[in-house]
């Protein structure tokens, strides 16, 4: 009951707050994949289960106006505006911090969808966590990790390889004009991490 009221609170704040964190559920629960599979798994599928049926319930009014939208009016981000909206190495280059922008981001600050760089101190720990081997062995870390490289392969957009496929086999991925804005989960687990 907790995860679908989290989930619907989520989603309903925007669409790509919804479709980010199916992203980032997906990837946690693919590196926590030992914790679902195995002697408990018809427990945890079971209140996973229930979990997105109560989201669902509470997120389908909410949900149907967009599908018919979708569907009757064609009202869908095309792969092309996707792709003038698709992220950059430049954008994690990216600063409004007054600290790093005047220093070396103002270069990296042209042709940029979003400044997502997360800061120097905040990249130097999370670099701690990788080469020490902790985002690796500790659950929560690896979580944290999984989200972050999800939100780095989607804020890339079209110029991901299987983004195409996904824009097709998720219809609400077809509502998202900017992928770029996925690398605000990198900004989270960065922090997490």
């Amino acid at each position: 009951v907790g995860l679908a009221a989290a989930i619907t609170l989520q989603a309903l704040t925007s669409n790509y707050l919804l479709v980010a964190t199916a992203f980032a559920m997906t990837a946690a629960g693919i590196v926590r994949s030992d914790e679902w599979l195995g002697a408990r798994q018809r427990r945890v599928l079971a209140l996973l289960l229930v979990a997105a049926a109560i989201a669902s319930a509470a997120l389908i009014p909410f949900l149907l106006p967009y599908l018919h939208a979708q569907r009757d009016q064609g009202l869908i981000r095309s792969l092309q505006a996707v792709a003038v909206y698709q992220g950059s190495w430049r954008d994690y280059l990216t600063t409004g911090s007054r600290l790093h922008y005047d220093a070396w981001s103002v270069r990296f600050w042209v042709g940029m969808r979003a400044a997502l760089f997360p800061g120097i101190i905040a990249t130097l720990l999370a670099g701690v966590a990788l080469v020490t081997g902790h985002a690796w062995r500790d659950r929560a870390q690896r979580l944290w990790l999984a989200v972050g490289l999800a939100g780095l392969l989607l804020s890339f957009g079209t110029r991901t390889p299987g983004y195409v496929w996904l824009y097709y086999l998720v219809p609400l991925l077809q509502g998202i004009r900017a992928p770029v804005r996925f690398g605000y989960l990198v900004l989270v687990a960065v922090a997490a991490l």
